[in-house]
């Protein structure tokens, strides 16, 4: 069952409505390896996860959760920013999950910037399979977060209606800058 009380968890719920076992798919950003495991667990043995993060610590956690839960053949760990995403793959994916903002329990100062973060969509946008999904969660409760935030709301909102519908999620009735969550299915007329 999705818990409503975590956007994270309703990405991931959004996320697995595209995946079936054997897909390609992308965690854009590893972190913690929390969206990197339910994404290696969603496409099965036969299925290939690619998981960025430019981070090295975030990669080495990952990778124990990955040893310790036998999926370590199913996830390329890659040590790169996003926005090279289309230098690793050009499998066609069925989903992209982004949890932009810095590493939780890491360097703060290591945070996603909105110039990648849509450089590195305009690449899921051309790697994505029709009905995919792209999931990002965006923190503006920080300087950074806040502009990255309203950037990629505004690439999403001028996408294609034909070719894309974009869901946005919001609390409205929680005081300061809650987590957002922007969810979009290729979908071709």
């Amino acid at each position: 069952m999705v818990s409503l009380d975590k956007i994270t968890e309703i990405a991931q719920h959004c996320a697995g409505l595209a995946i079936e076992p054997g897909d390609s798919v992308i965690d854009a950003t590893a972190g913690n390896g929390f969206d990197t495991m339910f994404l290696a667990d969603r496409v099965g043995a036969e299925g290939k996860v690619y998981a960025f993060d430019v981070q090295d610590q975030a990669l080495q956690i990952t990778a124990a959760k990955l040893q310790k839960a036998g999926f370590s053949h199913r996830v390329k760990l890659i040590h790169s920013g996003h926005e090279r995403m289309a230098d690793f793959t050009s499998d066609q994916v069925s989903v992209v999950m982004y949890n932009l903002g810095y590493l939780p329990g890491g360097n703060k100062e290591i945070i996603t910037k909105s110039s990648t973060s849509i450089e590195s969509l305009e690449q899921a946008l051309n790697l994505l399979k029709n009905d995919g999904v792209i999931t990002i969660v965006l923190y503006p409760g920080h300087e950074e977060g806040y502009l990255e935030s309203k950037e990629i709301i505004k690439y999403s909102a001028d996408l294609v209606s034909n070719d894309y519908l974009v869901y946005r999620l919001q609390v409205v009735n929680r005081f300061g800058s809650p987590p957002e969550l922007v969810v979009i299915k290729k979908s071709f007329s």
